[in-house]
């Protein structure tokens, strides 16, 4: 693969004929942790749903174990995001193997895998704690400074605070997002992976377009508009099977594990299915924008191991 520094069209090509060249080894190591993902996922909706129907008109005895349970949901959805971040290291060294020149090998993914998902995982917390202690407190107090001026006040304060957390969560989100890159490939943990990838996505003094934060936003862009259009075709099954069974769409979708087996075994399999399609394209996308910024900016210029040089004279 060219070492040379590409354009954000050039990697996004390069991502889409990467995943099509070596199909097998990112469909073979996608496919058991988006499986997971999805039981976790839809467990903790079925879980969640139930806790919210034992809560809906509940006397105190019954609220206590409801918030239990609601708090059971929410720890297997937090389960589906770490399982996400396992599967990342994996996906991020396969990337890293087919750049530097080598073959991707799925046995040296999960080893991988074994070796730094723990230090992944424990620098994904310490991301969502930033994340939240840069917004949700300060709209806190937003909110509750708009409260002591009347109705005008509270509106304000809504509207103020809510644009507050979108706005540093972008802002921060794309200056921190490539720290399973640097976690992965330079082996780094938890603030200096934080801080390795903040100085990776600094502007530089470039013009607007060509910053890194904003070629960074085009390529998530297109991994959004895939995955919104993936999500779509499964919201249609679904909403059907919800008109039909009664179900209060103003509650969201009806999870899976609330429809028989007839509905339920054929949607779940088609979802793992191309969600192991579409799952590594993020990952990858963000691993050749990580390697790109390193050849720009530090010179960085792997050659290819003699065996991958020697097979490609061949």
């Amino acid at each position: 693969m060219e070492r040379g520094p590409r354009s954000t069209g050039a990697i996004l090509s390069d991502a889409v004929t990467l995943l099509r060249r070596h199909f097998r080894a990112f469909y073979v190591i996608a496919l058991p942790f988006c499986t997971i993902d999805l039981l976790l996922r839809e467990g903790g909706n079925a879980v969640m749903d139930a806790a919210r129907r034992s809560i809906t008109g509940a006397g105190v005895d019954t609220i206590v174990p409801a918030l239990a349970s609601l708090s059971g949901a929410l720890g297997l959805i937090l389960g589906a995001f770490l399982v996400g971040s396992l599967l990342s290291v994996a996906l991020i060294q396969l990337t890293a193997a087919i750049w530097t020149g080598g073959t991707p090998e799925p046995s040296r993914a999960l080893q991988a895998t074994a070796r730094r998902g723990p230090a992944l995982v424990v620098t994904a917390l310490l991301f969502m704690v930033a994340l939240l202690v840069a917004t949700v407190a300060p709209a806190l107090l937003m909110m509750g400074a708009g409260a002591l001026a009347g109705t005008v006040g509270v509106v304000l304060g809504g509207i103020t605070s809510m644009t507050w957390v979108l706005v540093v969560m972008l802002v921060l989100s794309l200056r921190w997002l490539l720290y399973p890159q640097t976690v992965v490939v330079e082996e780094r943990f938890a603030a200096g992976a934080l801080s390795r990838s903040a100085e990776l996505m600094l502007a530089r003094g470039l013009p607007f377009f060509e910053r890194p934060k904003v070629r960074l936003s085009l390529l998530l862009l297109v991994t959004f508009a895939l995955s919104a259009t993936l999500s779509s075709l499964f919201a249609g099954p679904r909403l059907i099977w919800g008109l039909m069974s009664g179900w209060e769409i103003q509650n969201g979708l009806p999870p899976l594990l609330g429809m028989p087996l007839w509905a339920m075994l054929p949607l779940a399999l088609t979802e793992v299915a191309l969600q192991a399609v579409l799952a590594p394209l993020g990952a990858v996308l963000a691993t050749l924008f990580y390697f790109d910024l390193r050849v720009r900016f530090e010179g960085l210029d792997l050659e290819p191991p003699p065996a991958a040089g020697a097979a490609q004279a061949a």
